[in-house]
């Protein structure tokens, strides 16, 4: 909705819960932004959780008809995933068995995880999550159940028959054209998390689930931005072409076997039996390679980022997973405390 990670500080941060704009990021089509809604589903303004002491819950999306489901765009971005980040939902980068491209392998996932009193409120949530999926006609890709002294339920979310954008920088005469047939992360998957809030809010009211919602953030997941999610998609879609540096290494190998098989053998004599051994000239050995400098993810600099000087000048592509603001985690006023 094993992970690569791509660091983008030039792209600007959106806070979370902001106003966002009617406009829709101009690299979708017309056609993918039309969503169908009935009015008993539209909620007016946001819910408000039932404990004092966890975020609020944003309002329930409508459902979305038919498909294959859309991507989601940016405000639904702003007005739902940003709320669910700070309840404690982040996103997970999942390779995908069946991918056309080593470039689409790895695809976005809805993630959490929700911890319980018993082994039995944790057997009667995933009863009722069952319930919740052959209503909405959806469910989670993956889920597991540890079962200790706190059994923790972790869940990934996702639709499998999405259709991603129409970017700009296609090329239309490319042949065959690149598949819209991508996994990602819809309004389905958004409306499934708020929902699976709004039961496990009413678990920890009855006593049947331990820890309140947005408490302790996990990082383990990643909390991007819409900005940082669009140009990792827009890059990842684009780059089906072989990278340089494996074009590069096959040719040399091409070269080098092209030389072995041009090279005449090189007559010599043994001192034992005085009868010629034909001997391959090899290559040289190429010199090791030079150790690998530390390369700063804020500046680019030959350090590490915990001693960059000026990494505030450069802002993370991803929030703090501490407070859930635009500044890198180490230096994070909460985390000084």
């Amino acid at each position: 909705m094993h992970s690569v990670r791509p660091q983008i500080s030039t792209l600007p941060l959106q806070r979370p819960y902001s106003t966002a704009s009617n406009a829709v990021f101009n690299c979708f089509d017309s056609v993918s932004l039309t969503f169908l809604q009935t009015p008993n589903d539209q909620q007016k303004g946001p819910v408000t959780s039932k404990t004092l002491d966890e975020p609020p819950l944003p309002g329930l999306p409508p459902p979305v008809k038919g498909w294959p489901s859309f991507w989601t765009i940016r405000k639904e971005v702003e007005d739902y995933l940003y709320p669910l980040y700070a309840r404690g939902w982040g996103i997970d980068f999942l390779p995908r068995k069946y991918h056309s491209s080593p470039n689409d392998r790895y695809v976005a996932h809805l993630a959490t995880e929700y911890i319980f009193a018993n082994f039995n409120c944790a057997s009667q949530f995933i009863a009722d999550l069952s319930a919740l999926a052959k209503e909405e006609k959806h469910h989670p890709c993956r889920f597991s159940l540890q079962n200790d002294k706190r059994p923790t339920l972790s869940l990934h979310v996702l639709t499998d028959s999405a259709l991603r954008p129409r970017w700009n920088e296609e090329d239309p005469d490319l042949d065959p054209p690149l598949s819209r047939r991508v996994p990602g992360i819809t309004r389905r998957d958004l409306r499934f998390a708020i929902l699976l809030e709004q039961l496990y809010d009413q678990y920890y009211k009855d006593g049947r689930a331990l820890e309140p919602r947005g408490q302790k953030l996990k990082h383990i997941y990643h909390r991007p931005t819409w900005e940082y999610l669009v140009s990792r998609f827009v890059r990842s879609s684009l780059a089906l072409v072989p990278s340089p540096s494996s074009l590069s290494e096959r040719e040399k190998l091409l070269e080098l076997f092209s030389e072995l098989e041009a090279t005449p053998p090189v007559e010599s004599s043994s001192d034992a039996t005085n009868e010629p051994i034909a001997r391959v000239a090899t290559p040289e050995k190429e010199s090791p390679e030079e150790p690998k400098v530390n390369k700063c993810q804020a500046c680019g600099g030959p350090h590490r980022i915990h001693e960059c000087t000026v990494r505030s000048h450069h802002p993370p592509s991803t929030l703090c997973y501490v407070c859930l603001e635009p500044h890198w985690w180490l230096d994070c006023p909460q985390r000084k405390r």
